[in-house]
């Protein structure tokens, strides 16, 4: 049996069609003993952590990826798994096991996506494809072999070929802005292509925007949070912050969600002639404040944050 699977590594989750893991996680020694998520791999564990990596233009520089896409090969194929049925250890263990060949989709920028697409496949290839990988999740062994290794440009993909995203069926001309951990890709798209010279990553994603927050309510109120609790701030979950706290975090991220838009302009693109198409976890987290812009009056939000995996893997079948 050969299993496909998409792979989006963004800086913050790392997606496939149907699971999410944070981009970050912590070596040990030793199997760390309260993680409810961990992987051995070559003699050493791996458990997932809100704490996410610090933003890397080139992935293929140290290992992180890898074991990220290990993270997601195992919880992805136990997904499926489960889905076709099996309830119990031997029955998941037993299906990993009739499991002889992957083949995996992976993305780029797309405005990195011709100097680095080479050298990504090559470090799938040369790390999963040349050898049987083994490693173990959560006590269920895996031994896989990697069959092929496709990359894509990111985010173009869920758009443009999406018959249900209605500006790209309408439009000839769009601009997706997608929101991620570190940056914030800007792809205009005329007539289905991308308009590769116009591309560009902007150094504002929603780890820049905690960042700042975090600098804010520590200058203000001299408190000092994680990440994960502005977060849940600005998604209006329950916090044990003061009122006047969480307006703050909401008056900054509105600020963020305009400096967004205000870069896009600088960039040279005018919103009534390029309709946008939202695209990413962080539009989901802002969609509220990029909703109040009055600049941009034409727009919509693609709401599915493992969109990019799923067409991936889609992908590859060919």
């Amino acid at each position: 049996m050969s299993f496909r699977i998409g792979i989006d590594i963004g800086n913050f989750d790392t997606k496939t069609q149907h699971t999410n893991t944070p981009s970050g996680y912590v070596q040990y020694s030793v199997k760390p003993a309260l993680a409810k998520e961990y992987l051995k791999y070559k003699g050493n564990y791996y458990a997932p952590t809100v704490n996410r990596f610090e933003y890397v233009k080139d992935k293929t520089e140290n290992e992180r990826a890898l074991i990220l896409s290990l993270f997601a090969i195992a919880k992805e194929i136990m997904f499926k798994a489960k889905q076709d049925g099996c309830t119990n250890d031997a029955q998941i263990q037993d299906y990993i096991k009739n499991i002889g060949s992957i083949s995996i989709g992976v993305g780029l920028p797309v405005g990195d996506f011709t100097k680095l697409k080479d050298k990504t496949n090559d470090y799938y290839i040369s790390n999963l494809g040349i050898d049987r990988i083994e490693f173990n999740y959560l006590g269920y062994d895996y031994k896989l072999t990697l069959e092929k290794c496709t990359t894509f440009p990111q985010d173009l993909l869920p758009v443009a070929a999406n018959r249900d995203c209605m500006i790209a069926q309408k439009y000839k001309k769009y601009l997706i802005i997608g929101i991620g951990g570190q940056t914030v890709d800007l792809i205009p798209v005329i007539e289905g292509i991308p308009v590769a010279e116009m591309c560009s990553s902007l150094r504002l994603g929603v780890r820049k925007m905690f960042t700042d927050i975090i600098n804010y309510l520590d200058i203000n109120y001299g408190i000092s949070l994680g990440e994960d609790t502005i977060e849940s701030v600005i998604k209006k979950d329950p916090t044990a912050l003061s009122d006047d706290m969480k307006n703050s975090v909401y008056v900054q991220a509105d600020m963020h969600a305009k400096k967004i838009i205000n870069a896009c302009v600088q960039k040279g693109f005018n919103f009534i002639e390029y309709p946008v198409v939202y695209y990413g976890g962080g539009c989901l987290l802002l969609k509220e404040y990029l909703e109040s812009i009055k600049d941009v009056s034409v727009y919509e939000f693609l709401d599915d944050v493992n969109a990019n995996a799923k067409f991936y893997a889609e992908k590859i079948r060919g």
